[in-house]
């Protein structure tokens, strides 16, 4: 689609402001400056002229970003022409600002002087991000998921080679062809990564441990893994029997209250919070302890080593679209209005409103307008459901995590944002087969990669130290007659700051945290209230 009737036979000044270094390339003996940003970027085997000619003649550009399936930023420019992309997740980010008569790319808005725009804060102070393309500056647009601008011959388009689009099948689809996506994926990832050493951060959970059993049953040799832990034992003591089973070196970063203070509390983190400022969410803390201390302790090479993590596997296959759209047999605007007021309380929701506040009721309507505003079905509910967290919660804020590498020099890739895996999961299984992940579950178990599905547990319940169990079993009885509400209230004020698992919480002191007026979810909705005020 064009960007507006001015954008035919229109003569823009290009401007380019990225705080990465350019290289240039002639083609058809024009000189091009061009940025490929790669996650991979020590290891990748991109051919870049055959990449770049193939956007510069526009040769079926879009098929062949499908094919090489990377997680990726790519400008080319030369004094009238132009072509900026994204990949399918953001990994990273890219701004744009089209006027009258020029474009300008960002990939940071401390850069630069802007006018805030009002809404974005307000949907940054509830949630840690923004949605859609907006950003806080009102001047600048941030690129979606696969989306591309391409200007020649004095010509503005903005398109997308892909669309992650959630079409769900009739008919259920079979395990045989989800092993044919798997096959193909790690056979893909063995031409590309077979002499790396491929870290994983290994939980409790299914994603980090799928990524693991088929790395091990597509015979990939090189592999180390690691878990933090604090007062949560369950992902260390998993973690340590599937590393044992697999006769995998493994690392344990025991997380601790007053290193963590001091860590978060560094220069270099503070650093990191303003890192690629994109103003469409602020920044993910993820693993920064864990690769920090791994760096240092020399278990991380940045020039050997590349890191696949888990995310967001839950998501893709569908355990995040909320169960009453399935069992619930309201109305289509009882089932919608349901939806939108759990948009808000989940996703919208820093500051554990009660009700739905004023601000609230605006981000609602906007999202209802944006995302469902023509939708007469139960299953065109669920498909802009997750069309809408995949947009923003997803790429903005859990892709986000990436930035933590980024910013460390660390090379990464992400296996279950593959779009091979996209594509299979959003267009090629049924809504049944999504729901609780029944399909992803079940192959899984049923496949039994390198044999670690069935006699080691997934997700056991959570045990906190016994320390801890009994100050909450303590604190619990004083509400008994007060009821649950006041119990979770008390809990989320007061007890949460020591129950993160990443113990960012520590970035702030306890009496800041229990002092707020309303009481923040986590940490996330202090960080995102400071970054707010010093972008201001």
């Amino acid at each position: 689609m064009t960007i507006d009737q001015r954008s035919h036979n229109t003569k823009y000044k290009i401007n380019i402001n990225l705080n990465e270094n350019y290289k240039e390339i002639e083609i058809n003996k024009v000189k091009y400056k061009y940025i490929l940003k790669l996650s991979d970027q020590n290891f990748s085997k991109i051919d870049v002229n055959i990449l770049l000619n193939k956007i510069i003649s526009n040769d079926n550009f879009q098929k062949y970003f499908f094919d090489l399936d990377l997680n990726f930023y790519l400008i080319i420019w030369s004094e009238d022409f132009l072509f900026c992309a994204v990949d399918h997740v953001c990994s990273y980010q890219l701004l744009y600002e089209i006027n009258k008569n020029e474009i300008n790319i960002i990939n940071n808005i401390s850069s630069i002087k802007f006018k805030k725009n009002k809404f974005a804060e307000k949907l940054i102070y509830y949630s840690g991000y923004s949605i859609g393309n907006q950003t806080l500056c009102d001047e600048f647009k941030s690129l979606l998921p696969c989306e591309y601008i391409l200007y020649k011959d004095e010509n503005l388009k903005l398109d997308k080679y892909y669309n992650v689009d959630y079409k769900y099948q009739i008919e259920p689809n079979k395990f045989k062809n989800f092993e044919e996506t798997v096959s193909k994926l790690f056979n893909n990832l063995k031409k590309r990564y077979d002499h790396c050493n491929i870290i994983i951060p290994l939980s409790a959970g299914m994603d980090s441990r799928f990524i693991l059993s088929a790395l091990k049953y597509f015979n990939f040799k090189k592999i180390k893994l690691f878990t933090h832990y604090f007062i949560n034992k369950r992902d260390q003591k998993i973690a340590y029997k599937i590393s044992k089973y697999l006769n995998y070196p493994i690392e344990f970063v025991n997380l601790k209250i007053n290193d963590c203070k001091k860590i978060y509390r560094s220069e270099n983190f503070n650093k990191y919070l303003n890192y690629n400022l994109t103003g469409n969410s602020i920044n993910n803390h993820g693993d920064y302890i864990s690769v920090q201390k791994l760096i240092k302790k020399n278990f991380i090479d940045l020039k050997t080593d590349i890191i696949m993590n888990g995310q967001s596997g839950d998501f893709i296959t569908g355990n995040h679209i909320p169960l009453f759209l399935f069992e619930d047999n309201s109305s289509i605007d009882q089932l919608l209005e349901k939806t939108l007021n759990y948009i808000i309380f989940k996703h919208y929701n820093f500051w554990s409103e009660k009700q739905i506040n004023r601000d609230q009721m605006v981000i609602k309507d906007y999202i209802k307008k944006k995302y469902f505003n023509n939708v007469s079905t139960k299953d065109e509910i669920i498909s802009m459901y997750e069309k809408f967290e995949f947009e923003n919660r997803q790429v903005k804020w859990v892709v986000g995590q990436q930035k933590v590498y980024d910013f460390f020099g660390l090379n990464c890739f992400l296996p279950l944002w593959s779009l091979l895996i996209i594509d299979f999961f959003t267009k090629r299984i049924n809504l049944k087969q999504r729901k609780n992940q029944k399909f992803y579950r079940d192959f899984l178990i049923n496949k039994n990669y390198s044999n670690i599905w069935r006699n080691i547990p997934v997700n056991p319940k959570e045990k906190f130290t016994y320390a801890f169990r009994l100050i909450r079993f303590i604190s619990k009885c004083f509400f008994f007659f007060f009821g649950k509400k006041k119990w979770h209230d008390f809990e989320k004020k007061y007890l949460n700051y020591f129950m993160d698992s990443t113990l960012i919480s520590t970035y702030y002191d306890y009496r800041v945290f229990i002092k707020t007026k309303k009481i923040p979810r986590n940490a996330a909705a202090l960080l995102a209230r400071d970054y707010l005020e010093k972008n201001s």
